[in-house]
Formats: structure tokens, C-alpha cells, sequence
């Protein structure tokens, strides 16, 4: 099993599950910002995910395929209206919550200077308050975003609302104490140091 990352993007979604799954695996550092033949995915991007002679690319794809395969249905439940709740909420938070944080991102930072668009930055805040705000009420008296359960909602969750604070965006409290709950997960901190190492070595080679 290999998972293709770079540090503080999408793929510590991949190496945090395999992590609560308890999994084998070779950590891979693929640098985004300067691509290279190294990767197995048609997308050139990371997370990326080789097991025997299945390749997926989509970190939500990567993440339900080991928690349905190899996780006894630990992060996805076996109970179909809550497998329906889980995933709503992952589709909540990729599109609604996500997506303005990556427009906002590509706009600020990683677009050449030509093809950047600062007029729309503010547009996509606006969507990202709108979408915390809706999640944050969801969140309300709950620990865990879906079936208040911890699921890899939860991980999506955490990530992008990571992606949020270093942005300097503000988030509700709750959203907060959730992240603030998850980040000194074992887990969470041995996949971390799986992806740096990973990428010491790649830079070392």
C-alpha cells in the first residue's frame, strides 16, 4: 500500500485514516510545486493511492474504500441511514466549505500572476462564512459532526477548517473546540510526522 502526500494538503485526510486503521503503508512525498513522473494518478496530484492494483486519486474515494475495506466499518458506518449521513456531510464540507477555501487559496497564492482574479476572493469568503455558519449549527451540542460519531467527516472536517485558520478566517467555537479536540490525536501527530519524514527524504534523494 502507497499513499502519494505532500505536508499540509489533502493527503494527511489518506495518512490520518490508515492511521486509525491501523495499516501498513509507504509514505510517498510527491512535490506538488514541482511535478515530476512520480505519481500514479492521471490528476498528478496528491493524495494519490496505490493498493496492489487499485489506483485512486479523490481523498474521500481513498478514505471510504479503507474504512469499508480494511476498517471494520470504524469510520463508515454499516448502517445505511447513517452511511447516508456520513456522506452528506463529506459532500457538505468538499463542495460547500472546501471549495471557496481552494478558490480563495489558488487566487491568493498558487495561480501565476496572470491568471489570478482578486475580485473574487471576497465572493468566495463570503460562501466559506455562509457554509460554517450552516455546519456550525449542525455541529451544535454534538462532538462529532455526523450521527455524532467520530467518522472521516470528521477528518475532512478538521483539515478544512485547518486550512481555514491559516488563512487567518475566523470559525464558530464549536468548530473550533472540534478541532481543537482532534489535533493532538496519535493518529493525527504519527501521520504528520510520516508525511514530513516522508518529504525530508524525497528532498534528501
Amino acid at each position: 500500500m502507497k499513499i502519494y502526500t505532500y505536508p499540509k494538503s489533502r493527503s494527511i485526510r489518506v495518512t490520518w485514516t490508515a492511521e486509525l486503521l491501523g495499516l501498513e503503508y509507504k509514505c510517498i512525498f510527491f512535490d506538488v510545486m514541482n511535478k515530476n513522473e512520480n505519481n500514479p494518478s492521471i490528476t498528478m496530484k496528491v493524495p494519490a493511492f496505490v493498493d496492489g492494483n487499485l489506483v485512486l486519486f479523490e481523498s474521500s474515494a481513498i478514505c471510504t474504500y479503507l474504512s469499508e475495506k480494511y476498517g471494520s466499518n470504524l469510520l463508515s458506518p454499516i448502517d445505511i441511514d447513517e452511511k447516508a449521513i456520513v456522506n452528506q456531510w463529506l459532500a457538505f464540507i468538499i463542495s460547500e466549505l472546501e471549495s471557496p477555501l481552494w478558490t480563495i487559496l489558488k487566487h491568493s497564492m498558487f495561480l501565476p500572476e496572470s491568471k489570478k482574479v482578486v475580485d473574487i476572493i471576497p465572493i468566495a469568503k463570503e460562501d466559506y462564512l455562509s457554509s460554517i455558519e450552516v455546519l456550525s449549527s449542525a455541529l451544535d451540542g454534538n462532538t462529532y459532526i455526523a450521527n455524532n460519531k467520530f467518522s472521516i467527516a470528521d477528518i475532512f472536517l478538521f483539515q478544512t477548517t485547518q486550512w481555514a485558520l491559516n488563512l487567518g478566517f475566523k470559525a464558530p467555537q464549536n468548530v473550533i473546540n472540534h478541532y481543537d479536540n482532534l489535533k493532538s490525536s496519535s493518529a493525527y501527530l504519527k501521520a504528520v510526522a510520516k508525511e514530513n519524514e516522508a518529504m525530508k527524504g524525497g528532498a534528501d534523494s
